[in-house]
């Protein structure tokens, strides 16, 4: 067994490398702060020659304020005046016994003036400003962008991959897949994040065979076409784990290119980066660079790193004339999901000069830390953190309380209670009523008091801590609580798009962009206004939608901050929901206010439009978030209330008293992925359970025992005087806790007399205690109420990428126009993107063959793109619509008009991607003609995806066809539109680029939808229609064209797979 010295921060030698095994409540931010002053005065060390790393924002907070604090506090201690910290006096004073009172008086001066210039960093920010400050040493070659992570990038991608290599599947595998819940696109994004995490996947082979081409996609559907039953089972069974495989395979170098063509570092990269310069290129400038940089190194939180976070330190730092301290506690490792190495810790362990422990407890009282000792140490030799025989492990030392103490008693009635109690019930949905009850018993006069010397108090809620694993544990205990008119806040892991507010919010934002009135009221339908769909039919709607465009007004020219307080201020958002107090009301207006202050950011750090704006927090809300604090729940209230805290957020915190309700954590695990670190190489493993090896299984099931242990020391550790325990007794079942974690320790401890522990039975739910229940007011929305609503508003075009415009003709402008038409297309319509975007919008929200709403269409469409002309507007775009549906088309010998295409077959918008193998592009370049000629401006070879989006595709007689509207201005009368004429016009834009690949992305389409798909029997064309130009009765504004097949079937596209 290791040997630890008893650390002693006045005392211990500033030298060398130092692991420091630091407990609950021993005060190691205190600590670190003494040895800051230490190193300023004994080792004259400037203050910005010291940097201290630690894990979260909060703690870069707390731990630069203290030291602020302390060299603030030295320095009026050496000019002698009074302090109230003795440690940091006597500091001074035997500074000041070894040089001069005003040697010491100039070096913390010198200190206190360089404040600013403090290192205090998260893992995170030392590497960015590494790499930036050093990027020569580090072989940086560019100035990156930084980003959290790269789930947007992720989430993106999985979308591109879940439309080429899933809902192209047989429709009757895909049916079966999704009915079995086998597979989805976040079970794809999972596994493609896990892996950039440098999580290794368990059966991935880096060299096995996961293509999904047209030979396996046969092979799939002839399963399904004549494949025994169980043949067709074991291919449901094989589908995810291939599809979820290759996304891995096909996507992470996808996510290398996107991130290299674009210059981004995310987080894991950065620690990548500078691992590899300092330990697999070994730059030795750059360890030079950052030893004359920083002379001390304090790394705190040291068991949640990992193994490249060490060895970036321990490798910098690996000098006899650098000092560095490692500050952690083993016990406290409960971030494995964050990639937190238990093994790295002791690996250090053997690898660091000197070994120290903290064992003295300054945060609880006498009685409470000699419960905790007994609670961890039930027996003697017992195996407190379940690691058995291994040669390394965790182990518990009893800690010990300061002589004196000072914290006082905690009393119930008139006398002393015992520091833990433990409560047992049958089923954990037991617990809340009990719960409530023993809240409500110690908020209520007279029950529960903490006396010190000859002062007492009674308890208020903020005193409470209720200790809970998930997120859901902590919503049902907050809406228990607020029914009995107890105050209480959340304070979790939980992230803020996660809640039902951003799904709302999003609602909010669709209804400023489209103003339809199905929009405005899905809107109204939320908490935000406390509306029921009674009565929003009895709005107003003509006034509903006049306040909606003054927000889309203020939106567009102030922001989108504007637009919400406005609608905040309309429609009393704010008073609403604070009056429904104790009804979640405040946790809803604290996450919109997050939510508008993200999307705030957002949109002006990259100059969002209010479209793109919409995208992003909907990609938010399906998942692609960073993993941010900035994106967690903040705390909703301020005011003096029951903390309802996840585990995982509750270190460093402490409370007078703790309530834990869910300690009976098991090892059974209704979820088929799990994840384990292997002691050998340290590599963090996923995998499905079921394919796990015996011993694999084995080594899973111990690490999570050893974690819940260590989850349970963490909870009780926050407790000042008192904690309170329930177990649950569920002896039956996977949910079985008679080997639960708390099991281990309570078992042992209701055999033991005379301990500081009690079991007694649960408190009784009783009104009256506190404070009377909440109002009957109904509950606001739990969570959003989903629609089933046409997603109609879909725009994108991306041949753009490839093409070159050629210069254009020269316009006629004659200014005789023959009526109040002509003028309209040719001179009044304004010409521009916003004229396109309009068109388009008309075209694909109305019916062809009923003109009923083309009148509120157009209102629609003019309000939305072009309100300055909607009175001069309306009639003739009517007119607009008319002559483009019933002018004549001719193609294959036929001849119609789109007034005859039912909407049912028509889509609008119709979406692609499909791959481009490596092609070069002069071998593209010999399909261009002289009477359909393209060109690409692009050089060399063409490879990746190609993505783009089709105004409309319909059918009409069996056949299928593509069209586009074009509102280019060709001139002002209707002869600049004649058939001669639109050549030109397709010839200097490279449309016929477009339709070509327009054309290719649709032969793919139908060969995988229409049954014996031929191209010529099924294929009817390309059609452009010159909106301005195409009259009734005339082939004006018409181009009408049919795309050689040899095309298709030769370099550009790939087959279907």
């Amino acid at each position: 067994m290791l040997n630890f010295s008893h650390f002693d921060a006045l005392s211990v030698d500033l030298k060398g490398s130092n692991l420091i095994e630091a407990s609950a409540g021993t005060g190691k931010t205190y600590s670190i702060s003494l040895l800051v002053v230490r190193l300023i005065l004994e080792k004259q060390l400037p203050v910005n020659s010291l940097l201290m790393v630690t894990f979260t924002k909060a703690a870069v907070a707390e731990l630069e304020s203290r030291i602020r604090l302390f060299v603030r506090m030295a320095y009026r201690s050496a000019r002698g005046l009074p302090i109230p910290e003795k440690s940091i006096a006597a500091i001074v004073a035997h500074a000041i016994e070894s040089a001069s009172r005003q040697q010491v008086i100039q070096l913390l001066k010198e200190a206190v003036l360089l404040l600013d210039e403090t290192s205090v960093q998260t893992i995170h920010g030392f590497c960015q400003t590494t790499l930036e400050e050093f990027a020569l040493e580090a072989d940086l070659r560019y100035d990156p962008e930084i980003a959290t992570d790269a789930s947007e990038i992720v989430e993106h991608l999985v979308d591109d991959f879940w439309r080429l290599n899933v809902t192209t599947l047989p429709a009757e595998a895909l049916k079966l897949l999704m009915e079995a819940g086998k597979l989805s696109k976040a079970d794809l994004s999972g596994a493609v994040k896990n892996a950039l995490e440098g999580k290794f996947l368990y059966g991935f082979e880096p060299a096995g065979d996961y293509s999904t081409d047209a030979s396996w996609m046969a092979e799939v559907e002839n399963t399904m076409r004549s494949g025994s039953p169980e043949q067709m089972d074991q291919l449901i069974r094989e589908l995810p784990r291939r599809l979820i495989f290759g996304a891995v395979r096909e996507l992470l170098p996808a996510v290398a290119a996107f991130k290299q063509e674009r210059h981004l570092l995310t987080y894991d990269d950065m620690i990548e980066k500078l691992h590899a310069a300092l330990v697999k290129n070994k730059s030795e400038q750059l360890i030079d660079q950052l030893q004359k940089k920083f002379r001390a190194v304090f790394i705190d939180e040291f068991q949640d790193t990992d193994r490249l976070q060490y060895e970036i330190f321990s490798t910098a730092f690996n000098h006899p004339a650098s000092v560095i301290f490692y500050i952690g506690d083993p016990k406290q490792s409960i971030y494995s999901w964050r990639k937190a190495d238990i093994n790295t810790y002791l690996k250090a362990t053997h690898q660091v000069d000197r070994l120290y422990s903290m064992n003295h407890n300054f945060r609880s009282s006498e009685r409470m830390i000699e419960a905790m000792n007994q609670f961890f140490l039930p027996t003697a030799g017992f195996d407190t953190f379940a690691f058995g025989r291994a040669a390394e492990g965790i182990h518990y030392t009893p800690v010990e309380s300061p002589k004196p103490n000072g914290k006082g008693l905690f009393m119930k009635g008139q006398s002393e209670d015992q520091p833990i109690t433990i409560f047992e019930v049958s089923r954990k949905p037991e617990v809340i009523d009990p719960l409530v009850a023993q809240v409500t018993l110690l908020l209520s006069k007279d029950h529960y008091s903490i006396e010190k010397k000859d002062a007492s108090r009674s308890l208020t809620p903020g005193d409470i801590g209720i200790l809970v694993r998930t997120n859901t544990e902590a919503l049902n205990i907050k809406q228990a609580l607020a029914q009995a008119g107890i105050p209480a806040v959340t304070i979790g892991e939980a992230k803020v798009f996660d809640s039902p507010e951003a799904e709302y919010l999003l609602y909010l934002l669709e209804a400023f962009e489209s103003l339809s009135q199905g929009a405005i009221n899905k809107a109204l339908l939320s908490p935000f206004t406390g509306l029921a769909l009674d009565d929003i039919l009895k709005l107003n709607i003509e006034k509903a939608a006049e306040l909606f465009r003054k927000y889309r007004d203020l939106w567009r020219q102030f922001g989108v901050f504007q637009a919400v307080k406005a609608f905040m201020a309309d429609w009393n958002v704010q008073g609403l929901l604070l009056s429904r107090h104790t009804e979640m009301g405040e946790r809803t207006i604290a996450n919109l206010y997050h939510l508008t202050e993200l999307l705030h950011k957002a949109e002006n750090t990259k100059k969002r439009s209010s479209i793109e704006l919409i995208g992003w927090l909907r990609s938010a809300i399906k998942g692609a978030q960073p993993a941010d604090d900035e994106f967690e729940l903040r705390v909703e209230s301020d005011e003096d209330a029951v903390n309802i805290v996840t585990i995982h957020k509750s270190k460093g915190l402490q409370y007078q008293v703790v309530i834990a309700p869910y300690l009976d954590m098991i090892t059974y695990n209704k979820h088929e992925e799990v994840s384990w670190r292997d002691p050998q190489t340290g590599q963090y493993m996923v995998g499905n359970k079921k394919a796990l090896s015996p011993a694999e299984k084995v080594l899973w099931q111990d690490q999570l025992v050893q974690e819940n242990r260590r989850l349970l020391y963490v909870a009780i550790t926050r407790a000042v005087y008192k904690c309170f325990i329930f177990k649950v007794n569920m002896h039956k079942g996977p949910y079985s806790t008679k080997k639960s974690a708390l099991a281990a320790f309570v078992d042992p401890l209701q055999r033991i007399s005379g301990a500081p522990i009690s079991f007694e039975p649960c408190p009784a739910l009783m009104s009256g205690y506190f404070c009377a229940s909440s109002s009957n007011r109904k509950p606001t929305y739990a969570e959003a109420t989903h629609f089933k609503l046409a997603d109609l508003n879909w725009r994108k075009m991306s041949y753009s990428s490839l093409s070159v415009f050629h210069e254009a003709s020269p316009k006629i402008h004659t200014g005789d126009y023959a009526d109040e038409y002509d003028q309209f297309v040719f001179s009044d319509l304004i010409k521009g993107a916003k004229t396109g975007d309009m068109l388009h919008f008309i075209f694909e929200h109305i019916s062809f063959v009923d003109a009923t709403r083309w009148d509120a269409i157009i209102d629609e469409a003019l309000t939305l793109f072009m309100p300055r002309y909607k009175e001069t507007y309306s009639g003739q775009l009517r007119r607009l619509i008319s002559e483009v549906l019933n002018s004549p088309i001719h193609l294959n010998g036929d001849r119609f008009q789109l007034s005859s295409i039912d909407d049912s077959r028509r889509i609008n918008e119709l979406e692609f991607d499909f791959p481009v193998p490596p092609v070069p592009v002069e071998t593209i370049k010999k399909y261009s003609s002289p009477d359909h000629p393209f060109d690409i401006g692009r050089h060399g070879e063409l490879e990746g995806m190609m993505n783009g989006k089709i105004d409309l595709f319909f059918e009409h007689k069996g056949k299928y066809y593509i069209l586009d509207w074009k509102s280019n201005y060709l001139g002002d009368t209707p002869e600049c539109y004649a058939p001669e004429k639109l050549n030109q016009a397709m010839n200097e834009n490279n449309y016929h680029l477009q339709h070509l690949i327009y054309t290719a992305a649709v032969d793919r389409y139908l060969k995988l939808r229409v049954p014996n798909y031929r191209f010529e029997q099924h294929f009817g064309g390309v059609i452009y229609l010159f909106l301005r130009g195409v009259r009734a009765g005339s082939d004006n504004g018409v181009f009408v064209c049919k795309p050689d097949q040899a095309f298709l079937t030769g370099y550009l596209i790939q087959k279907p797979k």
